[in-house]
């Protein structure tokens, strides 16, 4: 980092967002911090975003656009956005997002005051209509730790999704791209959780601050994570569970939570995703569901085995034991 580099590369990812894009920018160049760079990555946009992104690029210097002539998956626009910055550290926001006005001066405060980490772990808030709600970071906060160290620190660890935004986090651009970190194009869904638990692993320094500056917004007109059937989800959930497994996720204190999260939340979400895909909820792609590792093991665990019966029979049981009835008529067509 030379000396007239800035504090933060602002990575920002656009696809047909321009009903939302003006506010996200705006919400930075109001800071009252103004070490920073905004980087904005438009993947093929079809409707005005570009115009609106060349618009900006031309009346602020320190805001650079990359554009897209295809549609190449946000996790492209991310990996360019990284090597192209400056910044000491990287700092990602989604394009239906947007900040406070002391994000970045109260994030600068809580790297100086910590010795500058390699990661700095923020809180977010919750935006729904005209409804706020602050979501803190449950680790310790303002010391240094190991991913280790912050991994015993949380008992819910899975079901928070406290690692699964790269939005709530500052990374040090020189630990990434020292240790060739990049987020993972070969997937869509789930690359932040991959992207963060490869980048703090390696961190020598974690630190959790109180900020909560950033707003994440709950209406949204065109994310990925919102749409009725996601793509690839199956194998992303298997990533994940990989990932925590190897990382030692899934015992001790860990346990409980990782099947609270695997059998209640997930099989629920990737049956239902299933449901509303154009192959909807057939025998052999239940079948294929739950003889996906992350759902087996995690089942067996529990103590019900997913064997015996027809494949209803089992879908009934599943149902029935976590009270799915709703879920379970409408694929049946019984009431």
């Amino acid at each position: 980092m030379n000396n007239g580099d800035p504090l933060f590369s602002i990575i920002i990812t656009t696809y047909n967002s321009e009903a939302t894009v003006r506010a996200c920018i705006d919400s930075v160049l109001e800071q009252s911090e103004t070490s920073y760079e905004i980087i904005i990555v438009d993947d093929a946009s079809t409707d005005g975003t570009p115009e609106i992104i060349r618009q900006y690029t031309a009346a602020h210097p320190n805001i650079r656009g990359i554009f897209h002539s295809e549609n190449q998956q946000k996790p492209r626009g991310l990996n360019e956005g990284i090597r192209d910055a400056r910044g000491r550290y990287i700092s990602i926001i989604d394009s239906d997002d947007w900040v406070g006005k002391e994000c970045y001066t109260k994030r600068r405060k809580r790297l100086e005051e910590t010795g500058f980490p390699d990661v700095l772990i923020s809180g977010l808030t919750a935006v729904s209509n005209d409804k706020e709600t602050v979501i803190k970071t449950p680790f310790p906060l303002n010391r240094k730790m190991n991913f280790d160290e912050l991994l015993r620190s949380c008992s819910d660890i899975h079901t928070g999704r406290h690692l699964c935004f790269s939005w709530r986090m500052l990374f040090s651009r020189k630990m990434l791209t020292d240790n060739d970190i990049f987020v993972n194009e070969s997937i869509t869904i789930g690359e932040d959780f991959d992207f963060n638990f490869r980048a703090m692993k390696i961190a020598e320094s974690i630190v959790a601050c109180d900020e909560s500056e950033y707003r994440y917004s709950l209406i949204s007109t065109g994310s990925l994570m919102r749409s009725r059937c996601k793509k690839n989800l199956e194998e992303s959930v298997e990533l994940q569970y990989n990932t925590r497994v190897s990382a030692g996720m899934d015992i001790g204190s860990y346990r409980s939570d990782l099947l609270e999260y695997y059998v209640r939340d997930l099989t629920f979400i990737v049956i239902t995703n299933q449901i509303n895909s154009p192959e909807g909820l057939t025998p052999a792609a239940l079948k294929r569901i739950l003889n996906r590792r992350c759902f087996r093991e995690t089942w067996k665990m529990t103590g019900f085995h997913l064997y015996g019966g027809s494949r209803q029979d089992i879908f009934l049981r599943l149902m029935i034991k976590f009270r799915l009835t709703r879920l379970y008529c409408r694929v049946t067509g019984k009431k």
